[in-house]
């Protein structure tokens, strides 16, 4: 309720009793004694007004006992608002705090994306909130990235192949693998089947699966891993027999990675997804 109309009320009470005291005791007393009577009346309805008082002063009185009151009312007021925004507040924060959790519990089980989704999720409701900008731009710079899309510096031989079509391919324990997965082809001849790419030390780590692809009697194939001449790591070999390989690579501070296919028999294809780096 706004200042102009608590004053309208406030003010008609006043009116309304002033003018029924005149009305009924009008006929009967002089100004004096109705203005009297008026004060001792009105004594019975507001605090600040006193029977020694004259009827000016008791209006007086009333005035000052009315803006007290609008001051009190809203000072109420503004407590109350500020009591909502703390609380609302407090709410905000407490929600942050879980979904930063929230998010955080997923990142940490290696699933960046959907702690992204998380998070992306949480601005929803609270829109702008820094804390989450900035968790999605920190998580999102753990996104692994394809390292076969990187830029190739130097290639030799025919290690890497995309396939086309749109048929699958399995491997030697049945799993499929999409018309996207690429195909490494390695063989015991003189040329090199290997592939350099620019990491320009900005990754970490690099991982990836390795499985040989169906009837692939009498094949075999692993990868080595380059840091100029410093060899950094090779997967297992897998082949004829062998389950697919999982690998881990540290790669930090690597400036040129090279890659090469290697095997001990006559020539080996095996499939992979991908390898990924990741900061």
């Amino acid at each position: 309720m706004n200042d102009t109309i608590k004053g309208s009320i406030i003010g008609a009470i006043i009116t309304g009793i002033v003018s029924l005291l005149i009305f009924f005791l009008g006929n009967f007393s002089t100004q004096e004694t109705i203005e009297r009577n008026t004060v001792e009346t009105l004594t019975e309805y507001f605090d600040s007004v006193e029977k020694e008082m004259t009827y000016e002063q008791a209006l007086r009185a009333i005035y000052v006992e009315n803006e007290d009151l609008k001051t009190k009312i809203e000072d109420l007021e503004i407590a109350s608002k500020n009591n909502e925004d703390k609380m609302l507040e407090k709410n905000e924060d407490m929600y942050r705090e879980e979904i930063l959790e929230q998010a955080k519990s997923v990142f940490e089980s290696n699933e960046v994306e959907k702690a992204v989704d998380i998070l992306s999720d949480g601005l929803k409701t609270l829109p702008g909130d820094e804390a989450f900008l900035d968790k999605i731009s920190e998580y999102r710079s753990y996104t692994p990235v394809a390292l076969f899309e990187k830029q190739i510096l130097y290639k030799e031989g025919q290690m890497l192949n995309s396939h086309r079509g749109s048929h699958k391919h399995p491997d030697n324990v049945g799993n499929l693998y999409p018309p996207s997965a690429y195909e490494i082809y390695a063989s015991d001849t003189e040329t090199e089947n290997s592939i350099t790419y620019a990491l320009d030390g900005e990754y970490a780590l690099l991982t990836g699966t390795l499985a040989i692809r169906k009837n692939s009697y009498h094949e075999s194939l692993w990868v080595e891993f380059y840091d100029g001449n410093f060899k950094l790591g090779e997967t297992e070999i897998v082949g004829d027999g062998i389950r697919p390989v999982d690998f881990e690579i540290n790669v930090t501070g690597v400036i040129d990675l090279t890659i090469k296919a290697k095997t001990n028999t006559s020539y080996g294809f095996a499939y992979t997804n991908g390898f990924y780096l990741q900061k």
